[in-house]
């Protein structure tokens, strides 16, 4: 994550799922605590993090329909005019839950250093339901080796099995690039790597324009995730499509 990312619209879609998975919005029946690790990254002057048209779209809109209060905040905040691109401000109760832990530390590329970062978000996140990563493109590639440059940019699939073991659920961020057979296979064949690299039986692929997002739930959760899941399905759909949800 970098801070000229928040408020695009894959922020926004963000932000709604994991508002709807905690319980912030949507079913209510079960809360659960969150916490987040953007794993960021500084800013680089590129042009990512641009897509912010939707904002100036009237209300009502499909991001009106999908969370007012969320899409109003982000509106108010000014960002089509290039104002506020800063994570902070997703300390926000229509952003996140008001009592989520947020891990806004950037992340080292020395490997020893993002060693330590890592365990100290381990410890922090102790008994936590959720935890999301929030990587500039998402799960590493055997080009870019751990503690090199841009390593940074990738969560490693042992942190993640480190993360899941400690009994937590994970969604996970996921930038698609130009996958060779398109993005459904893609989406596919990602979703069977985690759960043979995670040793579990089922995932959650949430698919937008842009990214994907991946739920790994754990056992303790899964029937806790179905309602929001269905929820989210009806909502999703109108704007990415009837397959954009998936259960591998």
């Amino acid at each position: 994550m970098k801070n000229q990312f928040f408020g695009d619209v894959n922020d926004f879609w963000k932000y709604w799922l994991l508002r709807v998975l905690t319980g912030s919005i949507g079913p209510k029946k079960d809360e659960l605590s969150l916490a987040v690790c953007w794993m960021l990254t500084p800013d680089d002057n590129k042009p990512h993090g641009k897509r912010t048209e939707y904002l100036k779209l009237p209300v009502p809109n499909i991001y009106s329909y999908l969370d007012y209060d969320l899409f109003k905040y982000l509106v108010e905040l000014d960002i089509v005019k290039g104002k506020n691109r800063d994570i902070k401000n997703a300390r926000n109760i229509k952003c996140l839950p008001v009592t989520s832990l947020v891990y806004e530390e950037y992340v080292p590329i020395n490997k020893y250093a993002r060693l330590e970062y890592f365990n100290n978000f381990f410890k922090k996140t102790k008994g936590f339901d959720i935890v999301f990563y929030d990587p500039d493109i998402g799960l590493n590639v055997n080009s870019v080796p751990y503690g090199t440059k841009d390593s940074s940019k990738y969560l490693y699939r042992y942190e993640l099995s480190g993360s899941y073991s400690f009994d937590h659920s994970i969604l996970l961020f996921q930038h698609f690039g130009m996958p060779p057979g398109g993005r459904d296979l893609y989406i596919e064949n990602m979703a069977e790597d985690l759960k043979r690299s995670i040793g579990i039986g089922e995932i959650y692929s949430f698919k937008s324009a842009h990214v994907v997002f991946f739920l790994l739930p754990q056992p303790k959760h899964s029937f806790l995730f179905k309602e929001k899941i269905e929820y989210l399905r009806g909502k999703w759909s109108s704007q990415a499509g009837s397959n954009a949800i998936k259960r591998h």
